[in-house]
């Protein structure tokens, strides 16, 4: 709507501007009234552009928005080999930062063709019971949405630990289970990730994590 009140303004005192300036140059006019004509031509111009892009401005998010959508659903390359998607999935809740790397090997307890998926992040000092629980629960509802044949997953939050010598070592700070039986029993458009650990399979919490933290 701003953009064609823009572009009728623009034509209406561009014509006003146009005889204005014809007067001021071509026939000497230029007394006041002349000259505030070319004035407010100008004022009135620079809105009317202002107007018109006012309109672009607000369509142009609405572009990227449905340019990034579409990204997004293109990432996964549903051609490539299962561990691939599987690692894809992955990276799109997972921090670049945090990821360490992911194992797909094939599930030896159950005899359905479904993987079991080993990923490894990086825990952030002793405070992260909380995040840990969290981005968890991120990770177990991308693998168990995306149809692909996942029959468990197992999350480590590798951290740095300091033992009473003072000597520092890679541990693992929290280990999450889950299988396939239980996250189809999950409904994740609603679930808590406060419920986390009562309903997954294996929940392991380092010693030296707090669990109120």
């Amino acid at each position: 709507m701003e953009k064609i009140v823009g572009i009728i303004c623009f034509i209406f005192f561009g014509l006003g501007f146009i005889v204005a300036l014809i007067k001021f140059i071509f026939k000497n006019q230029r007394d006041k009234q002349t000259i505030k004509a070319l004035i407010g031509g100008i004022i009135m111009l620079a809105m009317s552009i202002y107007l018109i892009n006012i309109d672009d401005t607000k369509s142009s998010p609405e572009v990227s928005n449905s340019s990034t959508i579409q990204n997004e659903k293109q990432e996964i390359n549903i051609n490539a080999p299962i561990p691939e998607q599987i690692d894809e999935h992955i990276k799109k809740v997972v921090d670049k930062n945090d990821y360490i790397n992911v194992e797909v090997n094939e599930h030896m307890g159950r005899n359905d063709g479904t993987k079991m998926v080993l990923v490894y992040v990086k825990a952030h000092g002793y405070k992260t019971y909380k995040s840990a629980l969290i981005n968890a629960t991120k990770v177990f509802k991308e693998l168990y949405t995306s149809q692909l044949p996942i029959g468990e997953v197992c999350i480590f939050f590798k951290g740095d630990f300091t033992d009473k010598y003072g000597n520092q070592s890679e541990q693992t700070a929290i280990k999450i289970i889950m299988d396939l039986n239980t996250a189809q029993n999950i409904n994740w458009q609603n679930f808590d990730w406060r419920n986390l650990p009562s309903i997954t399979n294996s929940v392991y919490v380092h010693p030296g994590i707090d669990k109120n933290e």
